[in-house]
């Protein structure tokens, strides 16, 4: 009679803990540019020539692209 294995738990865990850590780091990383670009934004402004508010638009539009 044949018998089919189960599938290795552990393989799917680490699957999954691999996904976690890959999802964890870009989170992260998108989080990050947002405030590395914060405090840049009145020297912006200011080489520009617009408000800082006009500037402020930059933050989402980099995180959109």
């Amino acid at each position: 009679m044949l018998t089919v294995d189960a599938p290795d738990r552990s393989v799917e865990d680490g699957r999954r803990e691999r996904l976690l850590w890959v999802l964890s780091a870009t989170t992260f990383l998108i989080f990050f540019q947002a405030y590395m670009v914060a405090p840049l934004i009145p020297r912006l402004a200011e080489t520009f020539e617009v408000s800082a508010q006009g500037i402020d638009l930059i933050v989402p539009a980099s995180l959109g692209r």
